[in-house]
């Protein structure tokens, strides 16, 4: 759930005006309260951890990362022709448009096709003025999303406002390298050795264009990564474990 600025107050607008939109829930008094009923708090993710501190004064009984199906996600079509794969991201205003336009100017300017897919809105307005390099793919199967990723040479992740992200997992364990901003959950999912972190969008666009250059990085590596720390297994036996840490205190 999502609130825009034009339903607070001045003094409220003027607090939260770096940024456009917000998670609704992360500022509900309910929300706290619920979740101060429950006798385990599982955080996604160390970002989420760190909001529950400090916006509810709750500490989370541990983090487990969501999992992703290393079954499904897995390299499988060949990536024989030059394909990036751009997520535009699933709230409103988490992805800013003018990036976007810039980030696909690049791209299709060394020839690459880009498969969009996320936030439906920018990605309309984006194909209707974009070139026929550019093509929207929506309500795709897992399937059918592990074949994207497996044939793109990137995933492109330009969000500001995501506590996880399955999407660069996902595409890890498919042994596609993803490029995204240094915040929020990227910064767990993503290292030297499954992509690239920037800190502006001066420095997004310099790695971005580097990267379309450079070989690509050593697909096994990046596979190894997603099955090790984010298969449904890691999952399961993180979550198995603190169960059982949780049980023994109680006993």
């Amino acid at each position: 759930n999502c609130f825009d600025l034009s339903s607070l107050t001045l003094k409220e607008r003027l607090f939260f005006s770096p940024i456009k939109y917000v998670p609704f829930s992360f500022f509900s008094t309910r929300y706290a309260k619920l979740v101060r009923e429950f006798d385990l708090v599982i955080a996604n993710s160390k970002i989420t951890a760190t909001f529950l501190h400090s916006l509810y004064n709750i500490e989370p009984s541990g983090i487990i990362y969501p999992s992703v199906d290393t079954d499904i996600f897995q390299p499988s079509d060949q990536k024989t022709k030059p394909e990036i794969t751009l997520y535009l991201g699933s709230h409103l205003g988490d992805v800013r448009k003018d990036s976007v336009k810039k980030i696909i100017t690049n791209v299709t300017a060394k020839g690459y096709m880009i498969n969009l897919f996320g936030n439906a809105r920018m990605a309309t307005e984006i194909v209707h003025n974009g070139s026929n390099l550019i093509s929207y793919h929506s309500n795709l199967t897992d399937i059918e999303l592990a074949k994207m990723y497996s044939r793109s040479k990137l995933t492109i992740c330009p969000q500001k406002w995501e506590q996880f992200g399955l999407v660069p997992v996902e595409s890890i364990s498919c042994g596609t390298p993803v490029i995204a901003f240094n915040c929020m959950g990227f910064q767990e999912t993503i290292d030297e050795t499954t992509g690239w972190l920037a800190n502006n969008e001066t420095e997004f666009l310099r790695i971005l264009n580097g990267a379309l250059e450079k070989e690509d990085l050593a697909l096994q590596d990046l596979r190894n990564t997603a099955v090790h720390n984010f298969s449904i297994a890691t999952s399961g036996r993180a979550l198995e474990e603190l169960l059982e840490k949780y049980i023994n205190q109680k006993t």
